[in-house]
């Protein structure tokens, strides 16, 4: 069976969605090799370099496990199906708490005395949160249809026939 378009254009996006993590983990490396270790006047610089180590870590993490989606998925293994599949749940997660942090920031910023008009650029927030969380829902369905498990030759699905030849 030939690989599915849907499966291409998914790690195809995969692949650049890695890439930036990568120039993002790189860029926050070469960044914190190059800031000035001054001006801390708390004494908090210790800390919040380890905690910039490890959010670097984790980006170049889920980078790598974007790169494996797409080379999965190319090559329409099982456990790339799950991956996407769990790579969504994951980013409608974080979309579902980004979206609620956001609206108690907004509901926060209606209270008397305390609106600043500068904070309404947090619709812009709403807006990219919600695209990524409908490109995401779109990717697991995708990813749960039931061509796509026997594609990729799920247990309970019959692996693919050939084609039949033509006269």
């Amino acid at each position: 069976m030939e690989r599915p378009v849907g499966v291409k254009v998914i790690a195809v996006a995969s692949f650049l969605l890695g890439t930036l993590l990568f120039a993002g983990s790189v860029y926050g490396i070469l960044w914190m090799a190059k800031a000035p270790g001054g001006g801390d006047s708390w004494g908090l610089a210790p800390y919040l370099t380890g905690a910039f180590v490890i959010l670097v870590a984790v980006v170049f993490g889920i980078g790598v496990l974007f790169f494996a989606l797409g080379l999965g998925l190319l090559n329409m293994r099982k456990w790339a199906r799950s991956l996407g599949v769990a790579l969504a749940l994951l980013n409608l997660s974080w979309v579902a708490v980004g979206i609620f942090s956001l609206l108690v920031s907004i509901a926060e910023m209606f209270r008397p005395a305390r609106i600043d008009p500068s904070s309404f650029a947090s619709g812009n927030w709403v807006a990219i949160l919600l695209i990524s969380g409908a490109i995401d829902a779109g990717v697991l369905y995708y990813l749960s249809r039931p061509h796509l498990k026997q594609a990729f030759g799920e247990a309970g699905y019959p692996p693919p026939r050939p084609p039949r030849p033509r006269a």
